[in-house]
C-alpha cells in the first residue's frame, strides 16, 4: 500500500510539475530573444524626451503619486494620460538612472508575463494545452512583436495587455464560480488597465459578450454586478484624467481621423499573417493594405464557410479584434502624413483576439503537428532568427531611423531625426543633406526649415539661413526659436535695429525669456544702447539669478557708462559663477585699471590674454607699456 501511494503522489508530483514547464519554456525564449536589448540605448523616440530629460523628476521617489496628475511626457498637460507607465519608469530610475539597460529589462519581462497570462487565458477560454502553447510561442516569437518589448515607450501597452488579460480572466473565474472576491480583483485590474492606457475601456464589450453567453436567468445579474464597477473605475479614472489632457484639435482627434486612419487596419492584419514589410516607423502603404485586405477577404470566407459549428468562437475572436485595433485610430499625431501613422506594437493585444479561431480546429491542427513535429522546428527557428536580427534596429538612435529609412525613403520624420546625430557626429555635410530631405518632403514643417537654416548659418552661409529661417516663418509667425535665430542672424550681419525687433517678437512667444533678455542685451550693448541693455540684463537677471552672461553683459555697460566701480562688483559675481571665462577676466582687469588699480588689473588682463581671448591680446598691444608693468 505504501509502495502504491508513493507511486500515486510521483505521479501528481511529476503532473503538477509538468503543469509549469510552459511558463518556464516562455522564459528561456524571451531571454533568448531579447537578452540583446541589455546592451541597447534610447531609441530617440519619445523615450529620451521622457526619460532623460525627465531624469531629476524620475529619480525623485516621492513624484510616485504625482504621476496620476500629469501626461504621458511628464508635464502638467498632454494629449497622453499614462500614469502607469510613468511609475514605472520612477522605478527604472531608482536602479539605473538615465542608463538604458533596466528599462529594456524590465519590458522583456513584463512581454514574458503576458505571453504567461496569454497561455493561460487560452486554456481557460477551451484551447488545449498543447495548441496554447502553440499559439502563445507563435505571439511570443512574431516580428511585430519587437516593437513591444525594444521600444522603451510601448511600456503602456505591455501593462495595458497585462492587465487587460486579467481583468478577462478573473472575470471568468466569477462566472464560473460565482465568488465575489473576483469581482473586487476584476475592479482593481480594470482600473489599472485603464491607468495604462484609455483602450482598456474597450474590455467592458467583452465583458458583456461572456455574460451574453450566460442563461438568461444569470445575466441581469452579473450585469448589476459589474455595471457599477466599470462605472466606479471610469470615474475614478476620467476624474483624474480630465485634468491633465489637452482638447485636441479636429485634425488631430474625431470620426474624420478615424477614416483617415482605417486603412492602417488592413496593413497590420496583413502584417500579422505576413510580417513584412516591417518598420520602426511605418507609413501605410498601398501593396501592404491590398494584401491586408485580401487576406481578410479569405479568412472572412473560410469563417462562414467552415467554422459554423464555432460561430461564438469566431464572433469572440472579431469582436475582441476589433474592440483593441479600432479605438487608436480615432487619434492621429501632426506628423503622421509624413512619420508614421501607426506603431507595430498596436496589432499584438488585437492578435490575440485571431488566436481563438484555432480552437474550433484544435483537433486536426493537432494531429498535423503530430504528423509533422520532425519539422516544425524548422519555421519556428526561421521565425526567431528574423524576429532577433529585426530586433537589433532598436539598438540605438541611429540604427531606429535608418531602419524607419530603408522602409521608406520618404520619412521625413526619420531624415530630421538622422540630421540631429549627424551633428553630434560633427558630420555637418551629411546633417545638411538630412534636413534638406526633410524639408523637401514636409514643406509645411516650419520646425524643419528653422534647423536647416540653423545649419546652413553654422556653415557660413547667411543668405540661404535667412531665406530658409523666413520660409519656417511663413509656416509659423508664432515660431520663436526662428524669431530668435532671425535676431542672432541680423546682429552677425551688425543690423541691430532687425536684430532687436525679432528678439522683442521672440520675447512675447518664448517660455525662456531670459535667454532671449540677454540677446538683445547684448545686441542694445552693441548699438550703444548701454542703459538699455542693462534694463534688460536687470530682467533676465530677476528671472534666471546665476546667469553669469547676464552679469558680464552689465558689467561691460556699466564700464562704458563710466560705472567701473558698480561694473568691478557686478564682474566678482560673474567670475564667481563661471571662474574660467576670460571674457569676465579681461573686463574686471579693464574695470580694475579704470580704478587706479592697474597693477591688479593688468594680471587679470594679461591672464585673459594668456588664455587666448582676443580683446586681451588686443589691449596688451596697443598699449605695450602697460603689459610691461
Amino acid at each position: 500500500m505504501k509502495n502504491k501511494s508513493a507511486k500515486q503522489n510521483s505521479a501528481v508530483a511529476k503532473k503538477s510539475y509538468k503543469k509549469y514547464l510552459p511558463y518556464l519554456l516562455f522564459m528561456l525564449i524571451g531571454f533568448a530573444l531579447y537578452a540583446q536589448t541589455l546592451q541597447f540605448g534610447f531609441s530617440s523616440l519619445d523615450d529620451e524626451p521622457i526619460i532623460v530629460q525627465k531624469s531629476a523628476y524620475l529619480s525623485n521617489i516621492s513624484n510616485s503619486l504625482d504621476v496620476f496628475r500629469r501626461d504621458a511626457f511628464l508635464e502638467s498637460k498632454g494629449e497622453f494620460y499614462r500614469p502607469l507607465q510613468s511609475l514605472s519608469f520612477i522605478i527604472n530610475a531608482q536602479i539605473s538612472g538615465t542608463e538604458a539597460w533596466s528599462y529594456h529589462l524590465f519590458n522583456a519581462m513584463l512581454f514574458i508575463v503576458v505571453i504567461s497570462l496569454l497561455y493561460y487565458f487560452l486554456m481557460q477560454n477551451g484551447m488545449g494545452e498543447r495548441i496554447a502553447l502553440f499559439a502563445a510561442i507563435l505571439l511570443m516569437i512574431h516580428p511585430l512583436a519587437a516593437h513591444l518589448v525594444c521600444w522603451i515607450p510601448s511600456r503602456g501597452d505591455l501593462f495595458l495587455i497585462i492587465f487587460i488579460l486579467l481583468s478577462a480572466i478573473v472575470f471568468k473565474k466569477f462566472l464560473t464560480t460565482g465568488r465575489m472576491a473576483f469581482v473586487a480583483v476584476h475592479a482593481v485590474c480594470f482600473l489599472l488597465a485603464l491607468f495604462a492606457k484609455e483602450t482598456a475601456v474597450m474590455f467592458i464589450p467583452i465583458g458583456l459578450y461572456f455574460i451574453y453567453q450566460l442563461k438568461n436567468t444569470a445575466r441581469l445579474k452579473t450585469i448589476l454586478i459589474f455595471l457599477p464597477v466599470w462605472i466606479a473605475d471610469l470615474i475614478i479614472y476620467f476624474v483624474l484624467r480630465h485634468s491633465v489632457l489637452i482638447d485636441l484639435p479636429s485634425q488631430n482627434f474625431g470620426a474624420a481621423v478615424f477614416l483617415k486612419n482605417l486603412p492602417s487596419v488592413a496593413e497590420m492584419f496583413g502584417k500579422i499573417f505576413i510580417p513584412y514589410p516591417l518598420s520602426s516607423l511605418p507609413h501605410v502603404r498601398a501593396v501592404p493594405v491590398v494584401l491586408g485586405l485580401i487576406i481578410f477577404v479569405i479568412l472572412t470566407y473560410v469563417l462562414v464557410a467552415k467554422y459554423k459549428s464555432g460561430k461564438s468562437i469566431v464572433a469572440f475572436s472579431l469582436l475582441w479584434f476589433f474592440c483593441f485595433i479600432l479605438p487608436p485610430l480615432a487619434f492621429r499625431s501632426s506628423f503622421a502624413d509624413f512619420g508614421y501613422e501607426y506603431l507595430e506594437h498596436r496589432a499584438i493585444l488585437p492578435a490575440m483576439g485571431l488566436l481563438f479561431l484555432l480552437i474550433p480546429v484544435q483537433q486536426p491542427l493537432e494531429n498535423w503537428l503530430n504528423k509533422y513535429k520532425k519539422y516544425m522546428a524548422i519555421p519556428f527557428l526561421g521565425i526567431f532568427i528574423y524576429t532577433y536580427m529585426h530586433a537589433g534596429i532598436y539598438a540605438s538612435p541611429k540604427s531606429f531611423f535608418n531602419a524607419a529609412l530603408q522602409a521608406d525613403s520618404k520619412n521625413a520624420v526619420a531624415n530630421y531625426q538622422l540630421g540631429t546625430l549627424m551633428i553630434q557626429e560633427e558630420n555637418y555635410e551629411g546633417a545638411l543633406n538630412y534636413f534638406k530631405n526633410a524639408v523637401a518632403i514636409a514643406p509645411g514643417e516650419s520646425e524643419y526649415w528653422n534647423t536647416l537654416a540653423a545649419m546652413y548659418y553654422n556653415t557660413n552661409n547667411s543668405d540661404k539661413a535667412l531665406y530658409c529661417f523666413l520660409e519656417s516663418l511663413k509656416r509659423n509667425p508664432n515660431n520663436w526659436q526662428t524669431l530668435r535665430n532671425l535676431g542672432t542672424l541680423y546682429n552677425s550681419k551688425n543690423n541691430f535695429e532687425k536684430a532687436i525687433a525679432y528678439y522683442t517678437k521672440a520675447l512675447a512667444l518664448t517660455p525662456d525669456r531670459g535667454l532671449i533678455l540677454n540677446d538683445r542685451a547684448n545686441v542694445k550693448f552693441l548699438s550703444n544702447d548701454f542703459t538699455g541693455a542693462i534694463n534688460d540684463c536687470e530682467a533676465a537677471l530677476a528671472i534666471k539669478q546665476d546667469a553669469s552672461d547676464a552679469f558680464l553683459t552689465k558689467a561691460k555697460s556699466l564700464i562704458k557708462l563710466g560705472k567701473s566701480d558698480d561694473a568691478f562688483r557686478v564682474l566678482v559675481r560673474a567670475e564667481q559663477l563661471d571662474s574660467q571665462n576670460p571674457e569676465i577676466l579681461f573686463y574686471k582687469g579693464v574695470a580694475s585699471v579704470n580704478l587706479h588699480h592697474e597693477s591688479e588689473g593688468l594680471k587679470y588682463i594679461q591672464t585673459a590674454a594668456q588664455s587666448g581671448f582676443q580683446s586681451a591680446v588686443e589691449y596688451l598691444r596697443v598699449n605695450p607699456r602697460r603689459a610691461e608693468k
